[in-house]
C-alpha cells in the first residue's frame, strides 16, 4: 500500500513559494481587518461568523463585506469564506442591501460613514497594506 501524500492548505499549482507566502500573508491581513472592524462596532468576532441573524450582527456583516469588496481584490466566494457564509449569492445580497441602505436609510449611512472615517484609505494602507479598488 502506497503512502498517501498530505496536501498543504497553501499549495497552489504553478505558484512559487514566495507567491504562496504572499497569499497567506494577505489572508491573515484580511482576517485582522475583520477583527478590528468587529471591535470598532462592538461585535464579537465569533458571533459575526455564527448564523445569528440579529439586526446589529447583520449590519456588521454588511459593512465588513462592503469594506472587503472595496479594499481587497478578493472574489465573492473568498469573502464568503471569511464570514462563514454559504456562497457568493449571500455576499451579493449583502452588497445590494448595503447599497440600498446607503441610499435610503440615514441612520445606516451615518453609521457607515462614521466607521469609514476611522478606517480611511491611509489608515487601512498603513496598518493592513490594502489599497482601495475602484470597481
Amino acid at each position: 500500500m502506497k503512502n498517501k501524500a498530505t496536501i498543504n492548505p497553501y499549495v497552489f499549482i504553478g505558484l512559487q513559494e514566495s507567491q504562496k507566502e504572499f497569499i497567506k500573508r494577505k489572508f491573515d491581513t484580511v482576517e485582522l481587518l475583520i477583527k478590528d472592524l468587529c471591535n470598532e462596532m462592538c461585535i464579537d468576532y465569533d458571533l459575526l461568523k455564527s448564523s445569528f441573524r440579529g439586526l446589529q450582527i447583520v449590519n456588521c456583516r454588511r459593512i465588513i463585506v462592503a469594506f472587503l469588496r472595496n479594499y481587497s481584490n478578493l472574489t465573492l466566494n473568498q469573502i464568503a469564506t471569511f464570514i462563514n457564509r454559504a456562497d457568493h449569492s449571500t455576499i451579493i445580497n449583502l452588497l445590494t442591501t448595503h447599497d440600498d441602505f446607503m441610499k435610503y436609510d440615514a441612520n445606516y449611512r451615518d453609521y457607515f460613514n462614521q466607521i469609514e472615517l476611522k478606517f480611511d484609505n491611509n489608515y487601512i494602507y498603513e496598518n493592513y497594506g490594502l489599497k482601495r479598488f475602484l470597481r
